[in-house]
């Protein structure tokens, strides 16, 4: 199972919180990031890989796939 890194961003991109998330599939690991830190701008890394930007819950749901 891969193993991803959730980076939590504050609004001058400075790192605020790091987790490692075990999940099946890119779009299991934000919706975690979704369900677990929707109050935070957030990026998900698998390896050298980034795998999405996550804005934070504003209403809307954007989602930036890198």
């Amino acid at each position: 199972m891969p193993v991803y890194r959730l980076y939590c961003l504050d609004r001058d991109k400075h790192i605020t919180a790091r987790a490692d998330i075990e999940a099946d599939t890119d779009a299991a690991a934000i919706q975690y990031a979704r369900d677990n830190h929707p109050g935070d701008d957030c990026e998900i890394w698998e390896l050298g890989r980034r795998v999405a930007v996550i804005a934070r819950d504003t209403g809307s749901s954007a989602v930036a796939l890198a």
